[in-house]
């Protein structure tokens, strides 16, 4: 099953071999939770900030939306910049305004963060459009998931006949 993962995700990156990014991924988060996240799954190339740094200069920002941080979305119209990629977890998670703001105690949240997350980075990494790279990590998740669900009901499966 790992082996299977191993190998699309080695397929897919085999044919993104032109690297674009010159200098470290710079990131921005709202939330020191969501820097952990943007962290672990960037690597030490990655110069990631959380909570009140000035995000006029950062490749990304995640921010948590859901009214929870409406102040980094005004800092970040008050420093336009047209190449920065903005990540609202409310959106991703599709969060329903009025809901509980508190999105990182929902298990749903990092998978969902994780997934665009990684999507971007290589996104960063490569030529290849963030869009692709958020499917090949979907896809996978998925995939992974339903080898898992697989693997266990033929376990049950067998011990049921014995």
């Amino acid at each position: 099953m790992t082996a299977i993962l191993r190998t699309l995700l080695t397929v897919c990156l085999a044919t993104a071999t032109t690297v674009v990014a010159q200098s470290p991924l710079s990131i921005v988060a709202a939330e020191n939770f969501y820097g952990e996240v943007a962290r672990r799954i960037a690597g030490p190339s990655a110069d990631v900030t959380s909570i009140l740094a000035n995000p006029s200069r950062a490749d990304i920002v995640i921010a948590n939306g859901a009214a929870s941080d409406l102040w980094m979305l005004r800092l970040l119209a008050a420093s336009p910049n047209p190449t920065r990629t903005v990540m609202v977890v409310a959106d991703l998670v599709g969060a329903k305004a009025g809901g509980n703001p508190h999105l990182w105690y929902d298990p749903s949240t990092m998978p969902a963060l994780a997934s665009a997350w990684s999507g971007l980075v290589l996104a960063f990494y490569t030529d290849w459009p963030a869009s692709f790279w958020i499917t090949v990590v979907a896809a996978s998740g998925y995939l992974f998931a339903w080898l898992l669900r697989t693997m266990r009901s033929a376990a049950r499966e067998a011990a049921d006949a014995r």
